[in-house]
């Protein structure tokens, strides 16, 4: 699988080297290994336009602007209690062995809650994205998901577009006014 596959280009007609195509697939949840790789993952591959309102909640962020101080430890905090959580999964998305995306699901009885999902940041366009939430939507409908809501920061506009194309929709909106100066 690793390996690289040759394929025949009909218009060059000589062959071609094309890389592996990502392969998305659930954690195991006894094996926690892969928290530290993943914390180091989130935190290297999210701009600031990621924060919303659970970004400030659960200490990720400093505010809208601004994640927090140690994001890594935050995330890898969070991970651990995400993999103790019977209700929560976490996906990856690799491609010749390298991680390039990751989600964390949440089992809402009929529904589910995508939430968070990151594409490593030279991979965003390249269908690694769309390949890991078309996996997650078939094993989401297996287990009889009625529907997947997801949350996404104010200023993430590349996201939205991207959801949207998903078949993802806006069903509400969320608002913040901030009280101290």
């Amino acid at each position: 699988m690793n390996a690289l596959v040759r394929s025949v280009s009909p218009t060059a007609g000589r062959a071609s080297a094309r890389a592996p195509k990502p392969v998305s697939r659930w954690l195991s949840r006894t094996d926690r290994s892969p928290i530290p790789r993943l914390a180091e993952f989130f935190a290297a591959n999210v701009p600031t336009c990621y924060i919303s309102h659970t970004e400030l909640w659960s200490g990720r962020a400093r505010d809208f602007a601004h994640w927090a101080p140690g994001l890594k430890r935050v995330i890898e905090k969070e991970l651990r209690a995400t993999f103790r959580d019977r209700a929560k999964r976490i996906a990856v998305v690799e491609r010749a062995g390298e991680l390039v995306g990751m989600a964390v699901i949440v089992d809402l009885g009929r529904y589910a809650l995508l939430e968070d999902i990151v594409i490593k940041r030279d991979r965003r366009g390249r269908g690694v994205g769309r390949t890991l939430v078309r996996w997650l939507f078939a094993r989401l409908r297996a287990a009889g998901k009625a529907s997947v809501f997801l949350e996404s920061g104010g200023r993430n506009v590349a996201a939205h577009r991207f959801f949207k194309r998903q078949g993802f929709r806006r069903v509400s909106i969320s608002m913040c006014r901030r009280l101290a100066a």
